[in-house]
């Protein structure tokens, strides 16, 4: 077979000459013909994608997605494969994706042509086309061994499983609430709404069957609501309230900031690692729960609540955090065990202050998004919020809708709300928009949809995804509550 070796030959030749140039007494230099390819990655792919236009037809765009880097790929020594153990997201545009791999003993790596079987030097980093079976050769320094490696790459089936609505049962108890939220705790979903000017709370573990909480808070806790650890949090008033029965009963809890007060209560990641963890014997540190501040900040507790201080972040850009209908989801990594994709959703008010303090109309139709990654590894570097910034070239951003609810189902995010707000011209519960980039654009999805027959007269509806892998759209105004789920079976 015929092969590149000219540049093999310049390095076995530079490194018989430096030998020879050197003394006794110097460095000697050992070449090896141990070699073998050790770690082997996608670390950039273009994914593309399908949505739904305005006038029905379809739309196709893409977006790079630097994510794969966490899949993890097979190298199986002994039969020379390397294969992706995850399949790459579906639409992933096999012919230029990028690399990084590592070889044992600084063997040379070079690519079979596809064409007339050459060897071209492979070059980490550079497009490479694996729409098909690789085959890649590690020459050894001395050139005295070569091993051969098979590369099969696999994307995910755009058609693999399919995603289907069930309407439960409508509950006139449901219809009666507003500014409701929803959360998955204690095996139980809870919806915690406005009622006759307290909030109340409702749970169910089959959507049909609900419980009402003999425990009432005050208006503003409906807005204020988050999970830690399994436990349902309120911020009611000022009041840090904490329940680990799924929202029947709550304790006060005790806290202290660091020169700021609590102003609306955010969110918390969700620590995936908690159960291999407590497997294992071990006691896993608390998630981090967030909260917006009074001083224009997010504040940020690593100890169940009890102590606050100003998370990292958000200076440049406070003036985009959201103040209304706020909405948040914790999104694990699914090739990363140790880190967490946060991400918090919300609108401005309509009226804002300029750089001279004055009040002016604030008509953006946009929603503000902002987003952190979380690695709690030992040694990991802390993350920090970070806007997600719009310009005048930016097509598809979330829109500003009232009641903004989101959630993560299948890897994406999805959000949906009521009637636009400001510029935003929306009609109320149209779509499910989705976000397969981590937040920045956001699309109405061939796959999910609004389910048919649901009321877009709701007053207000919020989605949670449940442990079984359910999607929950629970509504007010209407009491409609519908389940969704991928592999749905007739």
């Amino acid at each position: 077979m015929k092969r590149y070796i000219r540049s093999l030959c310049l390095l076995f030749s530079a490194a018989v000459l430096l030998t020879a140039c050197m003394d006794d007494d110097d460095m000697e230099i050992t070449l090896y013909n141990d070699i073998a390819i050790t770690s082997f990655n996608i670390t950039s792919a273009t994914v593309n994608t399908s949505s739904t236009a305005e006038d029905g037809s379809t739309e196709t765009s893409s977006y790079v997605d630097e994510m794969v880097k966490y899949i993890p790929f097979h190298i199986d020594q002994l039969n020379g494969e390397i294969y992706n153990v995850e399949p790459l997201p579906a639409g992933t545009d096999l012919t230029t994706l990028t690399c990084s791999y590592l070889v044992k003993n600084s063997g040379m790596v070079y690519i079979e042509n596809q064409t007339d079987g050459m060897w071209n030097i492979f070059n980490a980093g550079e497009q490479t086309n694996f729409s098909t079976q690789r085959n890649l050769y590690v020459v050894a320094a001395d050139n005295t061994a070569t091993r051969k490696y098979t590369v099969t790459v696999k994307v995910k089936d755009a058609q693999d499983g399919s995603f289907g609505w069930t309407r439960m049962a409508d509950n006139s108890e449901l219809a009666g609430l507003a500014d409701m939220k929803a959360v998955v705790a204690s095996g139980r979903l809870v919806v915690m709404g406005v009622k006759d000017g307290a909030t109340v709370t409702y749970t169910t573990t089959d959507g049909v069957t609900w419980e009402k909480s003999a425990t009432v808070l005050g208006a503003g806790a409906a807005a204020n609501v988050a999970v830690l650890d399994g436990s349902v949090m309120v911020l009611d008033g000022g009041v840090l309230k904490r329940s680990d029965d799924g929202g029947q009963t709550f304790a006060d809890v005790d806290y202290r900031t660091e020169g700021f007060a609590l102003k609306q209560l955010v969110g918390a990641n969700d620590r995936q690692d908690k159960d291999e963890l407590e497997a294992d014997g071990k006691e896993p540190e608390p998630a981090e729960l967030y909260t917006l501040t009074d001083n224009g900040r997010i504040g940020v507790s690593v100890d169940g609540g009890l102590t606050w201080t100003t998370d990292a972040g958000v200076a440049g850009d406070a003036e985009w955090l959201p103040a209304e209908d706020v909405a948040f989801c914790s999104m694990p990594f699914a090739y990363n065990a140790t880190t967490d994709y946060v991400v918090m959703v919300g609108n401005r008010p309509l009226t804002v202050k300029d750089n001279a303090g004055e009040d002016i109309s604030n008509d953006e139709p946009y929603a503000m998004v902002w987003r952190k990654i979380v690695e709690y590894a030992p040694d990991s570097k802390a993350g920090q919020w970070t806007y997600v910034n719009i310009d005048d070239t930016f097509v598809y951003p979330l829109p500003r809708m009232k009641g903004l609810t989101v959630a993560g189902y299948d890897g994406r995010l999805l959000a949906m709300g009521g009637e636009g707000i400001g510029g935003c011209t929306v009609e109320p519960y149209a779509k499910l928009y989705e976000s397969r980039d981590g937040g920045i654009t956001w699309k109405n999805s061939t796959i999910y949809n609004i389910p048919e027959g649901f009321d877009t007269n709701a007053t207000s509806a919020v989605m949670a995804v449940d442990g079984d892998n359910r999607l929950w759209i629970v509504c007010g105004g209407t009491g409609q509550v519908w389940c969704g789920r991928t592999n749905v079976t007739e």
